[in-house]
């Protein structure tokens, strides 16, 4: 939706507008503001299709400050997983997203994605807690982050985190 708002010519302030009125699950692009930084909560769940129409969406938001991109593992990949996640990284990168964030395990081969393809701030964090301190010491008003993993990555937490700090 947020796509399809910026491609028609929307402002942003009325796809939040329209969003925030919509009756949504929780977790799918919602888009939240907490001390002037924009997250986009994509939580609910993730797979290599869903990650690249998020990172699209994020490509397409203005933004007055950075764009970031915060990735847990994806499930469900069976053997390919580790390639999957690399590629995501590599994929990142395109997007003109200089700062990609992996969480947890598996999710480490995002950054070595984003890494082989010259990413400067490509980082990797063990979990929730972790990224979640990084963010708040990073992030600053007009920024805009788009946080996504599959369900059992539980992306939400680092939001929650943020949310009561």
């Amino acid at each position: 939706a947020v796509a399809v708002g910026l491609r028609e010519g929307m402002k942003m302030e009325d796809i939040k507008k329209g969003l925030n009125s919509a009756n949504l699950s929780s977790g799918r692009l919602e888009l939240r503001e907490i001390e002037g930084v924009t997250f986009v909560d994509d939580t609910y769940n993730a797979n290599p299709d869903s990650v690249i129409a998020a990172m699209e969406c994020l490509s397409e938001m203005r933004c007055v400050g950075n764009k970031y991109v915060v990735l847990g593992f994806m499930a469900e990949l069976g053997d390919d997983a580790e390639r999957y996640h690399f590629d995501i990284g590599v994929k990142a990168s395109r997007f003109g997203v200089g700062n990609i964030l992996s969480v947890g395990d598996g999710a480490e081969f995002i950054q070595k994605g984003a890494i082989s393809e010259g990413v400067e701030k490509a980082i990797h964090f063990n979990d929730h807690q972790e990224c979640a301190l990084f963010l708040k010491e990073e992030l600053s008003s007009g920024d805009v982050v788009l946080v996504k993993g599959s369900r059992s990555s539980a992306m939400e937490r680092i939001l929650t985190i943020l949310d009561k700090s």
